[in-house]
């Protein structure tokens, strides 16, 4: 799970190894550290070149959670415009 809007969910289960959740809220009216945005991005791609399901959300799924996808997008090697596309 990708979590980025300005609450920590709740009930995220706590089972030992059995989920990574990653809380990374930031505003719509500016971009997010880059540096950080695009090792999410590599994560969540890596998760999903292992057949993992990921999860990325915000509030409305306007602005961070398109934004978190096509970067992930773009390290499974689609190129921008694709990612925009998908």
């Amino acid at each position: 799970v990708i979590d980025l809007e300005g609450d920590i969910d709740r009930d995220v289960p706590t089972v030992p190894n059995n989920l990574v959740y990653v809380y990374f809220p930031f505003d719509d009216d500016q971009l997010p550290d880059l540096v950080k945005l695009h090792a999410l991005g590599k994560l969540a791609a890596e998760m999903i070149r292992h057949g993992r399901a990921v999860l990325i959300h915000c509030s409305m799924g306007f602005n961070r959670s398109p934004l978190m996808a096509g970067v992930t997008f773009t390290h499974l090697g689609l190129t921008g415009a694709q990612a925009l596309e998908r």
